[in-house]
């Protein structure tokens, strides 16, 4: 491996990953555990993958070439002036990585809301069983033959318009027009 790249990580990686990761670096990537060692060691990494950066990273990794970001924004690393270096320090994220987590996220979130399941389950904790979902207002409207606008297209966007194929949902997004059922979206 060279001896000249050095690689720091925010992040904790099993050891199959870290394996891949160094391979495909042709270096050494170290995990530091916590916060205040990866501080100290900052002034040592030309990569580093972390979420954020401390306020005076300049002054601590003044050889920082390449910054790595595990989500898809980098809204909280405005403030940092890392995003306005023009470009001495190459800032990447990992877009679509969370897309699957975050798409079942928000597909269970429209089923629980609109079926008012936070006081069904506290309505069960109680012991309490409604004979009917006009009991307690645990009804909600029928989701099938229902629209679901999307706004946008990226990769969560994605995963919910066509990965729900199973759900009688016609689904739509702000690059495309209404359509029939949701495999025929793509």
């Amino acid at each position: 491996m060279a001896d000249h790249l050095k690689v720091l990580s925010a992040f904790q990686f099993a050891p199959k990953s870290l394996s891949i990761l160094r391979e495909a670096a042709g270096a050494d990537v170290e995990c530091i555990p916590n916060n205040e060692e990866l501080a100290a060691r900052l002034h040592e990494a030309e990569v580093l993958c972390a979420y954020n950066l401390p306020g005076n990273w300049r002054e601590l990794a003044p050889r920082l070439r390449w910054l790595q970001v595990a989500g898809a924004g980098v809204d909280n690393l405005r403030a940092s002036g890392i995003l306005h270096t023009d470009g001495r320090v190459l800032v990447t994220t990992a877009v679509g990585v969370n897309a699957a987590v975050i798409g079942e996220y928000v597909f269970a979130s429209i089923l629980m809301f609109n079926r008012n399941w936070s006081e069904m389950v506290r309505l069960q904790d109680r012991h309490v069983w409604p004979l009917s979902a006009n009991w307690y207002r645990l009804g909600g409207r029928e989701l099938t033959e229902q629209t679901l606008g999307i706004v946008g297209l990226g990769s969560i966007d994605v995963l919910l318009d066509g990965g729900n194929r199973n759900v009688s949902l016609h689904f739509f997004n702000s690059q495309s027009v209404v359509v029939v059922g949701v495999s025929a979206a793509w």
